[in-house]
């Protein structure tokens, strides 16, 4: 009879009734199928949208204290180094 017990405490170790047990498993499994819907695990179609062609953008006119961005067309990589010249240096250079 004691082994019965000590399995019980296993199986229920904070002593919730029957009632709160089953609504808490309802519970955990609502809030599983939730998030595996939500995370789109299941192969569902909505219909993915068919996004129009954009022309690209003009390149804007510069200000005229900035002399040259670059790099511009199609060289430009992704986390590419942007270098923008002035007219007037900023700090002079020394030689």
């Amino acid at each position: 009879m004691r082994a019965y017990f000590r399995w019980a405490e296993f199986i229920n170790p904070f002593k919730l009734s029957r009632k709160h047990r089953k609504a808490l498993s309802y519970g955990l499994l609502f809030s599983l199928v939730l998030s595996l819907a939500s995370c789109q695990f299941w192969p569902f179609s909505w219909g993915k949208p068919d996004w129009p062609i954009v022309e690209p953008l003009a390149a804007p006119k510069l200000p005229a204290w900035i002399q040259q961005v670059s790099p511009l067309g199609d060289n430009v990589e992704p986390l590419s180094q942007i270098l923008i010249r002035f007219q007037s240096p900023l700090i002079p250079l020394e030689a």
